[in-house]
């Protein structure tokens, strides 16, 4: 069951691409960058609901009859992927609730989110054994065969975060403009589980019966986990942690100066005047994302194992029927085929911590080209076990005004997988598909993902005649003409 897991995993990235690196998105920006919300082109936003989810796997694809512009989802059918590459499989799906920002006087401004996000990763099989798993062990032509140097790693972590924002302009000159930000984040449980499986050699001896050696085995699952088969879950009660994002953004202007005085005390002003966005050439962004981890209770059934209970090496999967989402009966199939002894006492789970760099360039008036580096950052033992992203590229061509965006990001990751996304934002409701090449060029799809966010939408007020301009000594107030 423990492997199986991994082959139902596939039969289904960044949150909200494209929207959240640009100017509009408001309170939702500062789930990548707390930075951003710092001399917003809002005064204050409101994030209603939203939902994002992404999956992505190499186990197995998606198969449509035909693929330029067919909308249609009764024709798809699905294909085992047969190769010797090593197997991932991804699922992030994350529900933002109320969530809003304030922009301040001095260029600062203060935010708060609420999230509750799951991620699963299945990771470490080799191709062809996920073949003879696909096969229900059954397939003749298998028998005897030999897998040697097998690992599996199945992790699940399903977390409430509430984060609290505050960022501000800490340096401002007619060329230039430094924020920074920081969310600080209370994490809540709603369940976690993982699973290490390594071993050296398995044999396929035949009616799902494995000839395994040696192996080690540790499985384990948090307490409230336990509740949810029970029934009995609560929402607010669980284990607590603490969670951290810090950021940090750099604008730069051409030499004709940027739209936007260097004065804290004026800049103030003049964005109460415009409400406008400021009109920079370039500007870099990094932030470093989900430092924090959760402290589990193991659940009754937590346990570890390295030898087969008989002797004989051999495990019968069999056993197994009618188990696998039945903490108890799957603790008592395992300790009818192998020495397994329980776990108790907590362990520590991490957040999908992560690194971000960012270059948003202008190209016109409302023409942008935004580029986004993600790199995993979950080697790093920050805990006992950690659920994570792949690591990706994001290339963002976009048209956008406060009335309407169009945003079409162009995604590659480690792995090699490569899609294209479309979206769009109209007034205060934003949608987008991760991967839209399938209804487009592409017959064959791996990966699946779509989002959408219901937001304020705070129209551009009238211009006015600004209150402040360049003279001769930098910027400063216009001065009002004397009546005769």
């Amino acid at each position: 069951m423990l492997l199986l897991l991994g082959r139902y995993t596939s039969s289904l990235g960044q949150s909200y691409p494209g929207f959240v690196s640009g100017n509009y998105a408001g309170a939702a920006g500062s789930i990548h960058q707390p930075a951003s919300i710092a001399d917003n082109a809002y005064p204050w936003d409101i994030v209603f609901v939203g939902v994002n989810a992404f999956a992505d796997n190499n186990y197995g694809k998606a198969i449509r009859s035909r693929a330029f512009m067919n909308f249609s989802f009764g024709a798809i059918t699905t294909e085992l992927i047969r190769d010797v590459e090593t197997k991932y499989a991804f699922l992030n799906v994350e529900a933002t609730g109320p969530s809003f920002m304030v922009r301040l006087k001095n260029a600062k401004a203060v935010g708060f989110t609420s999230r509750v996000r799951t991620y699963l990763n299945a990771d470490g099989l080799t191709g062809d054994l996920a073949t003879l798993m696909a096969d229900g062990f059954n397939n003749t032509s298998l028998f005897d065969q030999r897998y040697a140097n097998q690992q599996y790693y199945l992790k699940i972590n399903s977390w409430q975060e509430y984060g609290v924002t505050y960022a501000q302009v800490v340096r401002h000159t007619p060329y230039q403009k430094i924020k920074a930000g920081i969310t600080a984040k209370l994490l809540i449980e709603n369940g976690g589980a993982h699973v290490n499986f390594i071993t050296g050699n398995i044999q396929n001896i035949g009616d799902k019966l494995l000839l395994i050696p040696e192996f080690s085995l540790d499985f384990g699952y948090s307490e409230k986990l336990q509740t949810i088969v029970d029934g009995n879950f609560s929402f607010f009660k669980g284990a607590k942690g603490l969670g951290v994002d810090l950021g940090i953004e750099l604008e730069y202007y051409d030499g004709i100066r940027g739209s936007t005085p260097s004065s804290t005390k004026i800049i103030g002003d003049y964005n109460r005047q415009t409400n406008t966005i400021p009109k920079y050439k370039y500007k870099l962004g990094f932030s470093l994302l989900d430092v924090g981890r959760l402290k589990y209770n193991y659940g009754t059934y937590s346990g570890e194992a390295s030898v087969v209970l008989d002797g004989t090496d051999i495990v019968d999967l069999n056993q197994f029927q009618g188990s696998y989402d039945n903490p108890a009966a799957l603790g008592d199939s395992l300790n009818n085929m192998v020495n397994f002894s329980t776990k108790s006492g907590k362990y520590t789970m991490g957040l999908p911590t992560a690194f971000q760099g960012n270059i948003d360039y202008r190209l016109k008036k409302n023409v942008f080209v935004n580029a986004n580096v993600y790199a995993n950052l979950s080697f790093f033992k920050f805990s006992d076990y950690n659920v994570h992203d792949i690591s990706n590229i994001t290339v963002t061509p976009r048209w956008e005004n406060n009335w309407l965006g169009l945003y079409v990001p162009f995604y590659m990751n480690i792995e090699g997988q490569v899609n294209m996304g479309l979206a769009t934002h109209l007034g205060p409701l934003v949608i987008g598909a991760h991967d839209f090449l399938p209804f487009l060029v592409r017959k064959e799809s791996t990966s699946i993902g779509a989002y959408f966010m219901l937001k304020t939408f705070i129209p551009n007020k009238k211009n006015k005649k600004n209150k402040v301009k360049c003279g001769s000594e930098g910027w400063e107030r216009s001065k009002k003409k004397s009546k005769n």
